[in-house]
């Protein structure tokens, strides 16, 4: 398969372009025959589209009964059809976006990469915001200079900063992705799940996010994150939630690929006490034993069953650390009078210790350092 590189993404030309406009005074996009460019404009939403190579890869849901798909599919079949399919997928893109959503232009643009020594063909849509500016008039009165201002509400800046939503697709099987999709306001932490872009533009493209080693990295650490809350309450009381946290996290820091064995063996570590790991343990305390072993065993098939859930199990993937956001790696206590206590990884690393006396928490922090501000 072909990989979207730096080289491909630079070759990147506009075939054939349109546009219709989107505003909620109307029931209806207002829809174009054709759109003639300039070069330099050309070359303006050439550079826009590129930058949709940035985004997260996502996959059609359904592809032989997905109308998007489907649309794109007859567009680079035949780019005659491009303006009466472009009316429709406009059409559905105004229906499925929520009323809050700003006017602007859809666009829907055949382009080509290279790749090897011939061109191929890719569909993209972007959508930009209208933006509101104004036009001066100078009018020459009795040889005083009136300047006359004009508000414009439809105009379309050439600036980045108005396009909101950007994609690129493939319904063929040239790349691995069926689309990659990016969009205005979404932060790094959302790349590489559904959340990168909003639910709205989602349910337009159907697809669903592209499982890579990114976005599992990610989804793994997130859900075990999750299960840990979940199951907190039956875990030993010397075993915080927390420390299976940040175990997940040193995992992918300290594993080059991610197997289920060996991430649930490093995430749940052991759960038996030092001092019962000894020789000549007294009945009382080989009891003790066995029931942190069987604790352990029902805490191991519970996290197997969520991974398997979430179609993490089984799976082997290269380990992405970096992609895991900085949120996930830090955890916090917060206590009854409102004191908050942030820390990356397990408790212990931290010099963190808790501990109960009369159904109360103390909470030992040791340090050789400390400022306070």
């Amino acid at each position: 398969m072909a990989v979207l590189n730096s080289g491909v993404i630079e070759s990147l030309h506009i075939e054939n372009f349109i546009y219709h406009v989107i505003r909620h005074d109307l029931d209806e996009p207002s829809f174009n025959d054709e759109v003639a460019l300039e070069q330099e404009q050309k070359e303006f939403f050439e550079k826009q589209i590129r930058r949709a190579c940035e985004g997260t890869q996502f996959l059609f849901s359904n592809p032989q009964y997905n109308n998007c798909c489907i649309d794109c599919v007859d567009i680079l079949n035949d780019t005659t059809s491009l303006v009466p399919k472009s009316r429709m997928l406009a059409q559905r893109f105004f229906t499925a976006h929520n009323l809050t959503m700003s006017d602007g232009i859809f666009i829907v643009a055949v382009v080509s990469v290279l790749i090897g020594d011939e061109r191929y063909k890719l569909l993209s849509f972007l959508k930009i915001d209208f933006t509101t500016v104004y036009q001066q008039r100078r009018n020459n009165v009795d040889g005083r200079q009136i300047v006359s201002l004009t508000r414009i509400l439809d105009s379309l800046a050439d600036t980045p900063r108005a396009l909101q939503k950007w994609a690129i697709i493939d319904p063929g099987t040239e790349f691995a992705w069926d689309v990659i999709a990016l969009q205005r306001g979404k932060t790094g932490k959302d790349k590489d799940t559904n959340e990168a872009i909003s639910d709205y533009f989602r349910s337009f493209l159907q697809v669903i996010v592209r499982d890579n080693p990114s976005s599992l990295t990610k989804k793994t650490v997130a859900s075990t994150s999750d299960w840990s809350k979940e199951v907190a309450g039956m875990l030993p009381s010397h075993v915080k939630h927390t420390d299976i946290k940040a175990r997940s996290v040193s995992y992918f820091d300290s594993h080059e690929q991610f197997d289920t064995d060996s991430y649930t063996d490093h995430v749940l570590g052991t759960f038996i006490p030092s001092e019962l790991m000894e020789d000549g343990l007294s009945d009382e305390q080989q009891q003790d034993k066995e029931r942190y072993q069987q604790l352990q065993t029902e805490c191991r098939a519970s996290l197997v069953s969520m991974l398997t859930e979430k179609e993490i199990a089984g799976q082997v993937f290269e380990s992405r650390p970096n992609s895991i956001p900085s949120s996930n790696r830090k955890s916090k206590l917060v206590t009854g009078e409102d004191v908050t206590i942030f820390f990356k990884g397990e408790l212990t690393e931290n010099n963190i210790n808790i501990t109960e006396d009369n159904g109360e928490k103390i909470i030992t922090i040791r340090t050789t350092q400390f400022e306070m501000t």
